[in-house]
């Protein structure tokens, strides 16, 4: 029996089995992957159907909790399986075949599942190919974008990875500036400032890039929000203001924004107050980063 056989007859058996019986043929197929070459895996796992696998992140305890450890187990190897799986599969065949499978895990209530779906959007991010096909399915780069928001701060981190190497492509970039993702990011500014400031981190980068990249930023009034907390009263949002201000700062057309905004002479201009001021000395290395990246080259 050829190994693609063998796998096909394995998720078959998982899409029939019930939950109590699910674990074992998991288990199994565990160590079938475990027995097989890499060309081996590289010739049979394109022709998977990899749903079922999938369903089994969703296994549940049922009303006596009884199955609790074999139901996170379930979970466990399942995610584990897939990941095995999917590194055998072209990024753009993993969006057009098992996107909305991805955009369904991220709403998963345990955090290792939505962990593992937005590092797989993540890789299919960084290519040009599977970008085209991320244009095909708005809601999988709009759930994304969400996770912007998560209460786990290493998905979140992952998820704003995943949307800067999107922008990185010409079209991945304007992806970035459609209704819904504008939409999402302006509710996210609006959260907490630990969110606001993951979204101005995305935000900048993608400004950094080049110029077109920093109008579409521009336009929907997203830099002219960061500047804005340049004045804040608190201390912190400032700090964090300036430090990614800077960053805009560091590039031509950024600096040119900036100085056309009358934010660098203003910056100037609170430098010189810093002297009476102890609290605002606290500024002082963001206010002269953007500052010095101003004066012309020697």
């Amino acid at each position: 029996m050829s190994a693609s056989t063998n796998l096909d007859k394995f998720v078959n058996k998982i899409q029939i089995s019930s939950p109590e019986s699910q674990w074992q043929i998991l288990e199994e197929l565990k160590q079938e992957l475990s027995s097989l070459s890499n060309s081996s895996l590289r010739e049979s796992v394109p022709g998977l159907q990899l749903t079922p696998l999938f369903n089994c992140l969703y296994a549940s305890d049922g009303p006596d909790n009884r199955s609790s450890k074999n139901t996170k187990k379930i979970i466990e190897d399942a995610m584990d399986i897939l990941q095995r799986m999917l590194q055998w599969l072209p990024t753009v065949t993993i969006v057009q075949q098992f996107g909305k499978d991805l955009q369904k895990a991220m709403l998963h209530e345990h955090s290792t599942v939505r962990d593992f779906s937005v590092q797989q959007m993540s890789r299919c991010c960084a290519d040009h190919n599977a970008v085209i096909e991320i244009k095909n399915k708005p809601d999988l780069l709009l759930q994304t974008t969400h996770l912007l928001g998560d209460a786990q701060m290493a998905i979140a981190t992952t998820a704003r990875k995943a949307l800067a190497k999107l922008a990185t492509h010409d079209q991945g970039c304007s992806l970035l500036f459609t209704p819904s993702i504008i939409k999402e990011l302006e509710s996210l500014l609006k959260q907490a400032d630990t969110i606001r400031f993951r979204v101005f981190e995305l935000l900048v980068g993608v400004a950094s890039h080049n110029a077109n990249s920093l109008e579409q930023v521009v336009n929907y009034g997203f830099l002219h929000q960061l500047i804005g907390d340049v004045e804040s009263r608190d201390l912190l949002i400032q700090l964090n203001a300036l430090d990614l201000l800077s960053d805009v700062a560091i590039t031509e057309h950024g600096l040119l924004f900036l100085e056309k905004n009358g934010l660098v002479g203003n910056l100037e201009k609170k430098l010189a107050e810093t002297v009476n001021d102890a609290a605002s000395r606290l500024l002082v290395p963001g206010m002269f980063g953007v500052s010095l990246n101003a004066l012309p080259p020697r």
